[in-house]
């Protein structure tokens, strides 16, 4: 089956950043080559990769009006907000320019489902978290005091954006292309349990700090690049 993606919005974080990368170097949590790595997919990937105006929308909010440096003058806040907002607009000249990348609406791809009203009764099932989840929750949670985070409200309704998208391009393995690891540790559950609700199975979730890309064949590559090494990215 043919490979499409989905980003999430640490993705365009990191692609954004690969430009920049001197305004993150004090940033611990920053990785330089991992920017580069998802600034090569996203610009030289063959494969689909779709942008969903909500994941823009957000990206476009914590770039700009986040953590927002207010502790020198109004100047150099202007200064460091058009830097940013120029390699936005490279970034949406090249999403225009190549074939390959969609920045795609509810409305402009015709999903059948409503992300939002969809990821509400996602966080709201009990039933979502079975043992084996629980478990890994569990162990992960033991660093933080024994607290966890699983899905929030945007996570879930990026879930059906990756649902509706599935659905209306059945010939596709749609792939949720994402830095969260809980997304991708909890989406085979997602999957798995709303299958009865109708969720698409021709789906899955990929860690974007994976440098190498496994398949269930274990010799399929699904991230074809132009210029670059096959990535292995798990499918989940």
């Amino acid at each position: 089956m043919k490979i499409a993606y989905l980003v999430d919005t640490n993705v365009l974080h990191d692609w954004l950043f690969s430009y920049i990368p001197q305004v993150k170097q004090h940033d611990a949590y920053f990785n330089p080559k991992k920017a580069a790595r998802i600034r090569d997919f996203m610009e030289n990937n063959e494969n689909p990769v779709y942008i969903p105006d909500l994941v823009w929308s957000e990206f476009l909010g914590v770039t700009l009006h986040k953590e927002m440096d207010v502790s020198a003058s109004l100047n150099e806040l202007k200064l460091h907000f058009r830097l940013l907002l120029g390699v936005i607009q490279q970034m949406e000249l090249k999403i225009h320019e190549n074939e390959h990348l969609t920045l795609f609406t509810t409305q402009s791809e015709k999903l059948g489902n409503a992300p939002f009203t969809d990821g509400a009764e996602l966080v709201m099932d009990p039933g979502l978290i079975d043992e084996n989840l629980f478990a890994w929750m569990k162990r992960s949670g033991q660093k933080k005091g024994g607290k966890e985070k699983l899905l929030d409200g945007m996570d879930a309704a990026i879930v059906f954006y990756l649902d509706g998208l599935a659905a209306c391009h059945p010939e596709y393995r749609m792939m949720l292309f994402t830095g969260d690891f809980r997304i991708v540790r909890a989406f085979g559950r997602i999957r798995s349990h709303w299958k009865r609700f109708g969720f698409s199975q021709n789906t899955g979730a990929v860690f974007s700090f994976s440098e190498q890309v496994r398949t269930r064949t274990g010799n399929h590559p699904i991230t074809l690049m132009r210029t670059a090494r096959v990535n292995k990215v798990g499918l989940f």
